[in-house]
């Protein structure tokens, strides 16, 4: 009788460790943050978008341009937002400076030097659209690369390290249970690649099958640390990827769940996509490399979605924005006016704050004929 209950209180402490193992990590509170709002409307012409999922940001004698992949045009266009002027540079789809469409990666490193991923491979893009570099990206056997900036599942971004002249990107192996995801570090110089994986909670790594259409993490990077986070839950990973330390913080929010609920096996697209409704959805973390700082959007869960369509469910949703300094401390999380903004990734960062571009369905001062978008400006 007593080896039965020395034995029952080792389960019972076991489930215990690993309950507590696998639970949400705490917040840490910094200083609070407040931020000014500053509108920009720019007038568009018949060929350019409203909003934009592929977008990289760049500064150039004080001018913020934001680069954007217009996939009905296969081009980039380019914001200037200080003179609020548009330029479009047309891509290539054949011949030696053709470049696969569906671009689904885009980095700016210099007005002449953009990084494009597309359908596996790598290209270097001068400001005249010229091809100075293509390279076939590896992956793991039985895998595939992911970058993708996609609202219901993840945002996975290109990277380019110019001090390592590498290229960063995810790749993701499915397995029985779920799937592995691996950050290859491929160099530019010697073909060769170092890897990262990205480990997560015990429930997170099942996210490749029990969480419908959220089943990737969220990956982003600055030149020390991959960033990455998962859309199901609110925890926040930093691998260094000199060290390969990794480091787990909280960012829970005061206002939604912060976990979404198990979908029941077998389900089938229907299922998925109310699932992706009725729970709440982490984006990516965006680090501000000129206030050292980061921030976070999320979704809230939707309800009464019985009759409803999806996309202006989508739309209807609780938008919130949560800063971060930079150890990870939360200094503010606001919930953004309903029916303005966008919930599908367009926005980036700029030397003065985030923008999130004005596009939503459900919002009835829409301008359709402008590239609309609200600078959120940190005060600190």
């Amino acid at each position: 009788m007593k080896e039965i209950l020395t034995s029952f209180l080792l389960i019972c402490l076991f489930l215990s460790c690993a309950k507590s193992q696998d639970r949400l990590i705490e917040s840490q509170y910094g200083k609070a943050i407040s931020f000014e709002k500053e509108e920009i409307n720019i007038p568009i012409d018949d060929k350019t978008l409203t909003s934009y999922q592929v977008i990289s940001c760049f500064q150039e004698n004080e001018n913020n341009l934001v680069y954007a992949y217009n996939s009905p045009m296969h081009s980039l266009d380019i914001f200037n937002l200080n003179d609020q002027s548009i330029s479009h540079l047309p891509l290539n789809k054949e011949g030696e400076n053709g470049i696969l469409k569906n671009v689904s990666g885009l980095y700016v490193h210099q007005e002449d030097s953009l990084w494009l991923y597309s359908q596996g491979f790598l290209y270097l893009v001068n400001n005249e659209g010229e091809v100075k570099g293509k390279y076939e990206l590896p992956f793991p056997e039985g895998g595939f690369i992911m970058v993708e900036t996609n609202f219901s599942m993840a945002t996975i971004k290109l990277f380019y390290h110019p001090k390592r002249n590498s290229d960063l990107n995810l790749t993701v192996t499915p397995t029985e249970e779920s799937a592995t995801y691996i950050v290859y570090e491929y160099s530019l110089n010697s073909g060769t690649f170092k890897t990262f994986e990205l480990k997560g909670s015990e429930t997170e790594k099942f996210a490749g099958k029990r969480f419908g259409f959220k089943q990737f993490p969220n990956v982003t990077y600055t030149d020390q640390d991959i960033l990455y986070n998962f859309p199901i839950s609110s925890n926040i990973y930093r691998i260094n990827i000199e060290t390969d330390k990794e480091t787990a913080f909280g960012g829970k929010s005061r206002y939604t769940p912060n976990l979404a609920s198990e979908l029941t096996m077998p389900y089938d697209m229907k299922d998925a996509s109310k699932h992706h409704i009725e729970n709440i959805h982490f984006f990516e973390i965006q680090h501000d490399p000129y206030k050292n700082i980061y921030y976070r959007l999320h979704l809230d869960k939707a309800e009464n979605i019985s009759t409803t369509p999806f996309r202006t469910l989508s739309d209807s949703k609780e938008l919130y924005l949560t800063s971060f300094d930079k150890n990870f401390r939360i200094t503010s999380e606001t919930k953004l006016e309903n029916n303005i903004y966008t919930h599908y990734n367009s926005w980036g960062v700029l030397d003065n704050g985030l923008f999130i571009t004005e596009d939503n369905l459900l919002d009835e001062n829409k301008d359709f004929e402008a590239f609309q978008l609200v600078i959120f400006k940190p005060q600190i």
